[in-house]
Parts: C-alpha cells; sequence; structure tokens
C-alpha cells in the first residue's frame, strides 16, 4: 500500500535549526538528530539555508501514515478525502504540505508556504494512476 516515506523541511538563515527539528517530530515524533540528514545550500540571492530530509521504508511509512492521518485536524482530513486527486501525482505520490509554525507548536495542520514537506509513496500492481488513486482513497476513508 505504502512503499516509502520523504520529508524535507528547508531552514532559512532566520530560523533556528532545533526548532525546525522540533517542528519535523510533530510529523515523525521518533525522528532523533542522528536519524536525519542536513544539507546547507545557497540560494540565488547568496543566501544561505539548510535542508532536513528523512526517509523511511515501507513498515515504518505506514506508521508514519497513521500517525500523521490521526495528528491532522477533521476539516484537514474531509479536504483529503474530497479533493484527494489533487494530491496524489501520476507516479502515485500523495504530497502533503504542513504548516511548519504550526507544526513547532505540536499541531499538523496543512500549509503552502514556510512548510514541511512529505510524500507518501503508494504501491499499486500495475502501476497506474487508477490504482493509486484507489489506494489513497482507500487510505483517506474517501
Amino acid at each position: 500500500m505504502i512503499q516509502r516515506f520523504f520529508l524535507r523541511a528547508f531552514v532559512r538563515s532566520t530560523e533556528d535549526p532545533r526548532k525546525v527539528l522540533q517542528a519535523v517530530r510533530t510529523v515523525v515524533p521518533w525522528i532523533e538528530e542522528g536519524d536525519v540528514s542536513v544539507s546547507e545550500h545557497k540560494g540565488v540571492y547568496g543566501n544561505v539555508f539548510l535542508s532536513i530530509i528523512y526517509e523511511a521504508g515501507k513498515r515504518e511509512a505506514r506508521k508514519i501514515w497513521e500517525h500523521v492521518w490521526n495528528a491532522i485536524e477533521e476539516d484537514d482530513r474531509e479536504l483529503l478525502r474530497e479533493r484527494i486527486e489533487e494530491f496524489l501525482d501520476e507516479f502515485g505520490q500523495i504530497h502533503l504540505r504542513f504548516d511548519k509554525q504550526e507544526a513547532y507548536k505540536g499541531k499538523l495542520v496543512l500549509g503552502t508556504s514556510g512548510v514541511i514537506k512529505v510524500v507518501f509513496k503508494l504501491e499499486a500492481y500495475p502501476a497506474k494512476y487508477e490504482n493509486f488513486l484507489r489506494i489513497a482513497r482507500k487510505l483517506v476513508g474517501g
């Protein structure tokens, strides 16, 4: 059903990396500092920022889905049930973006800017969009 999980959060120069890691732990509570990859990048205008990346295989990805699904507000669950097609790409990946500030406060809220991006890669045979969509609808109870 869920094959892999991927998470990425950017840490701007004005942000504390420890606080961003705390926000990431709202998505995956059992993450330790050594579990994530941290890379430094330089922006177009010379600004330096970090990226925090975490990946998980099938067993853990399912556990993360269950945690995320139970942690998000009912309004966001309803949005996903009604419009899962907008979050699912043709490769069978569910893309979710959680507001980083809210995650730092311990809440998972879908957002559009200043986000923690997560991707759940689905497994379907044959690997067709219709099959991915059927699985995604099952995951969100739609």
